[in-house]
Order: structure tokens, then C-alpha cells, then sequence
């Protein structure tokens, strides 16, 4: 990262807050520039939001479990923060790639930062009909929550002539990979990062929460004021010039959660509703940076929150995928076993768990029908030997 000039932040499950290894959290202690953390679900555990319906449809979560599921990924991650003294964004990536909108509400409430997500339609949504949807990466069309589209590293699926529009219209570019990305060296992202830094020499690599701070447009106006959209509510706002300038500052708001303060650098600051807008005046001196917060809700008291891991079944599947992450990964043959099965969960589209039950059920039978075999010939005198294959 640092000879290719890029940032790596890492998805991070909330459910391994306390099971950290010191020699990975010196390295991202020491490279703050290029390590990030940022939230990824809270259980990981294949029902993070959403339930199955039938029919390959799904349904959301009831919404107490919604907020409780939200609210205790943050709880964990203050733990993780106070545990290991590394920093997190309060910014979600979803596991899978699904969610339901009602999640993006939970997330406004409890002041999420924001989401990115190859698609940013929820399940139960439909894209707008709108071609501002499909020009921007940002969209506030669900939930009013700041949603940024993300692009795979691993299936190619943003070529060079796609980075370059997206450079140049000051997209952010976000690009998601797993573990398996780097399974033959350190170098994959390389060419993709030097593409990025030669089209763009002053580009700015960061952290999730960073770029999430800076989703907003500006525009001068005809009195010589600027005006400035946000689609973010927690916006960093620099005046690099060399006089004060005038920010007329407008967010879309729905108004679904009651507004807790407005701050700027900490202190309240007066607003207007306008609609369905909120508005504010914003001066800053020559060289000086603003950190504009809209707080929703009632507040988080995240001491008060369980962070306790109870469940039998999830408590077993993050120890399956530490067995296929830390075991399986470091081996060829470890790779291919993965790589199968992941081919056979999405062709038959089986549950994890009856994957599981059929491989145990294959595993624990073998050596039965070997000692039965073996039993049944020699009871017959038989002397002929006999393998069995393995699946």
C-alpha cells in the first residue's frame, strides 16, 4: 500500500470484538494512513437482517430485532475500540450484499455514517426511475440514508474506461475483495491502484468514515455565496481560499426521527425546515475546516447494551468459518475444498447447514460402511480389497 499509494479498510464482524491476534492490531496501529476499520453486519451469521420467504424471496426482521441488531454492533465496536485502541467507522457494509430498507431507517436513527454495497436497491425495493440514480455512486433514494455504490476487485467488473468517468465526475472509488484476492501475492490491487494515481495524481486514499464525511456538492452563487448539497448528516467542510467564505448548506430530510441537535465543531448551531429540507448558513474563515453533525434519536448508551454471544448456532458458525479462514486458506488443496463448496451451496442453493449435515452425515458414515465391508467379506472368505470414493 504504501509503494502503490493505496488504503485497505477492513470489514470488520462485530462478534469478534474481543478475539483480536496483538500482531494484527500493530500493524493497523502503526498505519493509520492505511488501514481502516468500518462495521460488517454484527453475527455474520446468514440471518443478519433478513429471513427467507420461500420461493427465493425474503422478508426483513421484525423491527425490535432490527434495533437490536444495529444497535449491538456499535456496542461491540466500542468495545473493540477500548480493548485494542484502533479507531472504527461508524459505517456499515452489508454481509452478502442483502438488506432490507427498514435496516438503512435503524441505521439513521442510531447515526450510521453510512452504507456502501454493489447494489443499492434493498430487497424489497425497486430502483427509482430517475437517471440521477445511475449517474451518482451516492443515493439518499432509501430511507434518506446515505447508500455508495461499491465495485468488485476480484470479478473485474469496473474496467479502466469506467474508473475514468467515475474519476472524473469525483465519485468515490471503492473497491471490495475477500481474503482469496491476495491468495498469490500482495500485488493484485497494484495495477488498479497505479491506474487510479496516474488519471488522478491528487487523488486522496482513506477510510470509509472519511469519504462518507465529504458527500456533498458545491456550486457558487450568483452573490458570490456557495451553495452546498449534502447527502451525508456528519459532513467535514474545508475553506481552502484565502478569505471567509458563505455556505448555504441543504440536506433532503424526512424527518422520520426526531432531530437530537445540529452541530458545528461541537456546538449547537441554529436550523430551518423547509419542507422536506433542512437548511443552514455556514461561515468559515480562510484556511479553516468545519465538522458539521446532524444527531438523530434519543442518543446510544452503549454500556447498557448486551454484547454477550449466547447463540449456540452463531457461536458455531463464526468457529466454522475461522476452521475455512485460518486453516483451509493456507493450503491449495484447502482453497479448492472451499471453492467447491461454495459452487454447490450456490447451484443447489442449500443452507449452510444442511451442507454441513450431509458432509458429517458422508464423513461419519465412511468408516461404518468400511468396518461393515470389511466384516460382511470376511465373514464371506472374500479376500478381494475394496475402496471406497470420497465426495
Amino acid at each position: 500500500m504504501g509503494k502503490h499509494n493505496f488504503h485497505t479498510t477492513l470489514a470488520f464482524i462485530p462478534w469478534n470484538f474481543d478475539r483480536s491476534e496483538p500482531k494484527a492490531i500493530a500493524i493497523i496501529g502503526k498505519h493509520p494512513d492505511r488501514y481502516s476499520i468500518c462495521i460488517h453486519g454484527d453475527n455474520h451469521d446468514h440471518e443478519e437482517f433478513f429471513l427467507p420467504d420461500g420461493d427465493g424471496r425474503f422478508k426483513a426482521l421484525p423491527d425490535a430485532e432490527q434495533a437490536a441488531r444495529v444497535k449491538q454492533a456499535v456496542a461491540r465496536m466500542e468495545r473493540f475500540r477500548i480493548l485494542t485502541g484502533i479507531p472504527y467507522d461508524r459505517f456499515m457494509i452489508f454481509p452478502h450484499e442483502m438488506f432490507p430498507a427498514v435496516t438503512l431507517r435503524f441505521m439513521k436513527s442510531y447515526n450510521y455514517v453510512g452504507m456502501a454495497n454493489a447494489t443499492l436497491t434493498p430487497l424489497e425495493g425497486q430502483q427509482p426511475d430517475d437517471a440521477r440514480f445511475f449517474l451518482n455512486a451516492t443515493t439518499t433514494s432509501f430511507e434518506n440514508f446515505p447508500s455508495t455504490r461499491r465495485y468488485s476487485a476480484e470479478r473485474l467488473n469496473a474496467p479502466e474506461n469506467l474508473i475514468a468517468v467515475a474519476a472524473f465526475l469525483e465519485h468515490p472509488l471503492l473497491f471490495y475483495a475477500h481474503h482469496a484476492y491476495f491468495a498469490n501475492g500482495a500485488k493484485a490491487f497494484n495495477s488498479t491502484a497505479e491506474f487510479i494515481n496516474r488519471i488522478d495524481p491528487a487523488v486522496n486514499w482513506t477510510g470509509l468514515g472519511n469519504i462518507a464525511q465529504r458527500l456533498y456538492k458545491i456550486r457558487r452563487r450568483p452573490d458570490n455565496d456557495f451553495d452546498l448539497w449534502t447527502m451525508t448528516a456528519d459532513l467535514r467542510l474545508r475553506n481552502a481560499s484565502i478569505r471567509e467564505e458563505t455556505y448555504h448548506v441543504i440536506k433532503d430530510e424526512n424527518f422520520a426521527d426526531p432531530i437530537r441537535q445540529v452541530s458545528v465543531n461541537g456546538q449547537p448551531i441554529t436550523y430551518n425546515r423547509r419542507g422536506n429540507t433542512l437548511t443552514l448558513v455556514l461561515k468559515v474563515p480562510a484556511g479553516q475546516e468545519r465538522h458539521v453533525q446532524i444527531e438523530y434519536g434519543g442518543g446510544l448508551n452503549v454500556s447498557a447494551i448486551d454484547v454477550s454471544k449466547p447463540s449456540w448456532r452463531i457461536n458455531s458458525l463464526r468457529r466454522i468459518s475461522d476452521f475455512r479462514d485460518l486453516v483451509l486458506s493456507k493450503s491449495i488443496l484447502g482453497d479448492k475444498l472451499v471453492a467447491f463448496y461454495y459452487r454447490c451451496r450456490n447451484a443447489s442453493g442449500w443452507t449452510l447447514y444442511r451442507m454441513v449435515f450431509v458432509c458429517l452425515l458422508v464423513g461419519g458414515g465412511l468408516p461404518l460402511a468400511i468396518v461393515w465391508r470389511r466384516w460382511y467379506f470376511r465373514r464371506k472368505g472374500a479376500t478381494a480389497q475394496t475402496t471406497l470414493p470420497l465426495c
